[in-house]
């Protein structure tokens, strides 16, 4: 089997983000209503991710406000993170950071709608300079919060396995299989595998003696370039 390019992430990471998101959120918002410990050090203990005042909002309000703004972060990371996993060919360290900021700058993108919200409520301000000054502080929480907790995702989506394939090259895997009696009759007519799971899975042609039930695994991988090869 083959596969051209590079590897991509899969929705793992992105689902990690949402739910830390999420999480963060309303620990934060529950903490700040119980009063038990001063906002300034929750703020950084916890950051705010969505602004504490979503869990005010009446009743069904507040679950449609969370849930929205958490999927827009699960969507906006998956994007984001998907690009990172293209482009990138250097070194896990260098995907980690790349992860990380891709974290920052989908906390950010996500609580946009929350910045518009506060500049149309503190709308007319004193002086028309001072008109994006509530926008400020909401972008540079969920800022602060990328930083604080984007690493997470960022460490789970960089210690997964990807194969980086030169230009006009592509990688061979090989498997085994325990093969079983068939008469004669080769039973297997196609493949389906991903480069880890999560990922979409591709098909291949093949004539083989695998049966239903049978074991396979992947045995080794090579990456061929201009008539070369490692293994």
């Amino acid at each position: 089997m083959s596969s051209e390019g590079r590897a991509r992430l899969g929705w793992g990471p992105s689902v990690v983000t949402a739910v830390l998101w999420l999480v963060c959120s309303a620990t934060f918002g529950y903490l700040t209503w119980r009063d038990r410990l001063p906002r300034q050090i929750l703020a950084h203990a916890v950051a705010e991710g969505m602004p504490a005042g979503v869990w005010n909002l009446p009743g069904p309000w507040v679950a449609l406000v969370a849930v929205v703004s958490t999927v827009a972060v699960f969507l906006v990371h998956l994007l984001l993170a998907d690009l990172v996993g293209r482009g990138s060919s250097g070194p896990r360290i260098t995907l980690f950071f790349a992860l990380w900021f891709a974290a920052v700058a989908t906390a950010v993108l996500a609580s946009a709608p929350f910045a518009l919200s506060a500049i149309v409520t503190e709308f007319p301000p004193a002086r028309a300079a001072f008109i994006l000054d509530p926008a400020g502080s909401v972008m540079l929480q969920s800022g602060y919060w990328g930083l604080l907790w984007g690493w997470i995702p960022a460490l789970l989506a960089s210690r997964r396995p990807a194969v980086t394939v030169p230009a006009g090259g592509y990688a061979v895997t090989r498997i085994a299989w325990n093969a079983m009696p068939t008469d004669g009759e080769l039973v297997a007519y196609t493949l389906y595998g991903a480069l880890y799971p999560g990922l979409e899975r591709g098909s291949w042609p093949a004539t083989l003696d695998i049966i239903a039930g049978g074991d396979v695994s992947v045995t080794a991988w090579s990456v061929r370039d201009g008539g070369t090869h490692t293994d």
